[in-house]
């Protein structure tokens, strides 16, 4: 029973959605479609982030939990040089 109502509890305001990729993704439950997961350098967890109307500004909906992204792995997976990083201004 303890584990059921730790289960609920944890969900509570999150939404499980998958990724384009197919990742699972541990969400905020206001999420939609357009939403990027990202990996923070300095954040120990990674976030959902919503472009605004300006280019290059993103709105911080939230951390997430992403299967396979949570130890590192994206990182050393897909960045091979400093060009693949990107600079965002959060608003």
């Amino acid at each position: 029973m303890q584990f059921e109502t730790e289960a609920y509890n944890s969900m509570q305001g999150r939404r499980l959605f998958i990724t384009e990729c197919g990742r699972f993704v541990l969400g905020p439950s206001f999420l939609q479609e357009g939403d990027i997961c990202c990996v923070l350098f300095g954040c120990r967890v990674p976030f959902v982030i919503r472009p605004t109307s300006t280019s290059g500004h993103f709105k911080v909906l939230g951390p997430s939990y992403i299967d396979g992204a949570m130890y590192g792995e994206l990182i050393n997976a897909h960045v091979k040089f400093t060009s693949d990083l990107r600079e965002i201004t959060w608003v």
